[in-house]
């Protein structure tokens, strides 16, 4: 009983010794592997993949990975633990209890763990909290402790901060689908453009750990700009929510150019109206001022962005294919249908449009010639999109070898001829509303109007052009009467006089066209309808040339050659009277109109020859003026119609007889002359009185349309 005692006695000592010596040798094998950071958990710590603890490998549940270096150092345990160079020994030190920094990563806003800064960690599964205003998570609520990288809550951008950022700085403008040479970039792709390793594929190829790339690992909370955007900030910038904003510029060729020469400062966080960052809206650089701005009062209307940039409206739409790629890109409907070199490099020189509309003579397609117009340089005057030899015929006729320097088209309404060329404004024949010019149509207005100039507005109502260009009801074409003037229907815009000159073509000239022969009183067909005026029938060939005495008893011969007693052949002794005479200034040719039917008769270029030249008005700007001219010759004027020699005298005082002793009309020098030119008479014509003082009229006044007979020069058969 006793032995049996003792026995068991014995055993229950040398369990307690064993147990003891155990708890030694547990004790001292803890002591012993506790001297590194890996004898309790690895270094970095391992996170364990479901969250439960590994004895094998020091791993359990938490986010160390992601917070530390992949080398590991125990200075980086402070930024989140509160022991000194978070030691071996802080195990024991701490009560064998997480500790956690007062504020985490010395955070502008006092930044705590949610379980506090000492706590056991001894449930199962131990029991995980969040950061709360912690900078390396931008000061946001962190997700819960453990979360592994690839669970969605974890790797959202939103965890950290808004996304898209919107309205910090000028993250809504650049997020909000930033296109750039055709390729739209949203979401982190858009982040990326700006920031490294901030997109998918540039961190790593999954995608939920690129997400968050920038900021794995605490402290790796600043803002990184990629370097070529040459942001004033520094290319690493540290900025959390609490802090003070303090924004800088950006330089970035790539992005804000005007596309010619070079990059523009942006000072990121101020707001630009549309296109106004790089350029300006209404650029009014090289030629964009002359064509947004400077067509005004000559053009439907100024040039809009879509004019030369397809898909372009200002301040507002980009062509998202083709901007900011690097390119100036010209054209309207269809890459180089402007003429413009296509995908021209930027900053290189400067090419022109050779096929655009807006630089074409505005005629149809089959016959559309076009100005090359060089950009950056000016360009003005009709001359250039009109120039005379890329316009229709006609136009040479009526304007001349070339427009006047500088002519603003809606402004030429005045007649500039001179000399032998006419130069009638652009005005007289097309509309003088700019709402008319480059509207893809050749307007042709006639309608009488005072905006047209003085010869439009004397065109009768209903002037128009038909659709064989042929004009009528228009003053240019007509007799030229101060009143009552007739019009006649003009030749085809493309047709000359020229081709209807021959015989065969019916011997047509240019001043009966319009004005008849000699002028005419024609009123009824087959003649042209022309209101003349009978005093014109009487001022032609000579003074009485057909009813003169020959002294004897017949009458002088109408014409003759030179050695003839003739009434009319040899002007210094019976001057021919033609349009020349009363119309000087307009017309000093002699023997203009050969083809009245008082001379065409012997003027034919058989019986006598034809004296009408190619050219016949001396001065255009007295021809088709608006106005009656009245300008006499600075000349005698000789005539064989001598009174007889006891009458003379009543005559002296303005004619002088030239007999050279031989009788009365008995031979060819026997004439009288004026004794003034017709010019030299003092107030010769007034419009409203007639002829004043003209000695062909014995200085008699008298006026045009007067009805007059023999009695009323020759006063003394009255």
């Amino acid at each position: 009983m006793k032995n049996h005692h003792e026995v068991g006695h014995f055993k229950y000592r040398l369990m307690i010794v064993l147990l003891s010596l155990a708890a030694v040798v547990v004790m001292a094998g803890q002591s012993f592997a506790a001297t590194t950071c890996s004898s309790c958990h690895g270094m970095p710590p391992l996170d364990s993949s479901d969250g439960s603890r590994n004895p094998g490998t020091g791993a359990f549940k938490g986010s160390h990975q992601t917070h530390v270096s992949a080398v590991g150092d125990k200075s980086e345990c402070v930024k989140c633990h509160n022991s000194a160079n978070h030691t071996n020994s802080h195990a024991a030190t701490d009560g064998y209890q997480i500790s956690t920094a007062s504020n985490i990563f010395n955070s502008p806003s006092t930044a705590k763990y949610s379980r506090g800064t000492t706590f056991p960690q001894s449930s199962t599964p131990p029991t995980l909290g969040t950061c709360r205003n912690v900078s390396c998570h931008f000061e946001t609520v962190t997700p819960t402790w453990g979360k592994k990288p690839t669970d969605p809550v974890a790797t959202n951008c939103n965890t950290c901060h808004a996304t898209p950022r919107g309205a910090s700085g000028s993250h809504a403008k650049h997020e909000a689908g930033m296109t750039v040479a055709g390729i739209t970039y949203s979401g982190l792709n858009s982040c990326s453009q700006c920031h490294p390793n901030y997109g998918f594929g540039s961190y790593s190829t999954v995608a939920s750990e690129s997400k968050f790339s920038h900021a794995t690992s605490a402290g790796k909370h600043k803002i990184a700009v990629n370097s070529f955007l040459v942001y004033t900030g520094g290319t690493v910038k540290s900025w959390l929510p609490s802090q003070a904003k303090v924004f800088t510029t950006c330089r970035a060729t790539a992005c804000h150019d005007t596309g010619r020469d070079g990059a523009r400062t942006i000072q990121w966080g101020t707001s630009k109206a549309a296109c106004t960052a790089c350029h300006a809206q209404s650029p009014a650089t090289f030629s964009h001022q002359k064509h947004l701005t400077g067509l005004t009062g000559k053009f439907k209307q100024n040039a809009v962005c879509a004019d030369c940039h397809n898909g372009y409206v200002e301040g507002t739409t980009v062509n998202a294919t083709d901007h900011i790629d690097g390119f100036v890109d010209v054209f309207d409907t269809a890459p180089g249908n402007l003429g413009y070199p296509n995908n021209k490099a930027k900053g290189s020189a400067f090419a022109s449009c050779s096929t655009s509309n807006c630089h074409s003579n505005g005629l149809n397609a089959t016959v559309k010639i076009y100005a090359s117009a060089q950009w950056g340089n000016i360009s003005t005057g009709c001359n250039f999109c009109h120039p005379l030899a890329n316009l229709s015929p006609g136009h040479t006729a009526h304007v001349g070898a070339a427009f006047p320097t500088g002519l603003a088209f809606y402004s030429f309404t005045s007649n500039r001829s001179s000399g032998t060329n006419y130069q009638f404004g652009c005005g007289s024949c097309h509309p003088n509303s700019v709402t008319k010019h480059l509207d893809n149509f050749v307007d042709v207005d006639l309608a009488p109007a005072a905006a047209g100039g003085t010869l439009k507005l004397k065109n009768i109502a209903g002037a128009t052009m038909n659709g064989s260009k042929k004009c009528s009801n228009i003053y240019c074409h007509s007799n030229g009467y101060a009143t009552t003037f007739k019009c006649v229907t003009t030749l085809a815009w493309t047709d000359k006089f020229k081709n209807y000159t021959a015989v065969s073509k019916g011997g047509k000239d240019k001043c009966a066209w319009c004005h008849g022969n000699s002028p005419n009183t024609a009123t009824t067909a087959p003649a042209p309808v022309r209101i003349g005026s009978n005093a014109h029938s009487a001022h032609a060939v000579g003074i009485h040339f057909d009813d003169i005495f020959n002294g004897v008893s017949k009458k002088l011969p109408i014409s003759g050659a030179a050695a003839v007693n003739a009434a009319h052949g040899k002007d210094s002794r019976s001057t021919t009277i033609n349009c020349n005479i009363c119309h000087f200034a307009t017309m000093s040719t002699v023997f203009a109109n050969d083809k009245n039917t008082q001379c065409v008769g012997c003027h034919n270029g058989v019986t006598a020859a034809t004296k009408n030249p190619v050219s016949l008005i001396t001065d255009s700007s007295k021809h088709v003026n608006g106005i009656v001219d009245v300008s006499f010759i600075n000349q005698k004027i000789a005539t064989k119609a001598q009174v007889a020699g006891s009458a003379y005298n009543a005559y002296s005082s303005n004619w002088a007889r030239r007999s050279n002793s031989m009788k009365f009309k008995t031979y060819t020098s026997s004439y009288d002359t004026t004794k003034l030119a017709l010019s030299a008479a003092a107030s010769p014509y007034t419009t409203g009185a007639g002829c004043l003082n003209i000695a062909c009229h014995s200085s008699i006044a008298v006026k045009w349309n007067d009805a007059v007979s023999c009695a009323s020069c020759h006063t003394r058969l009255k």
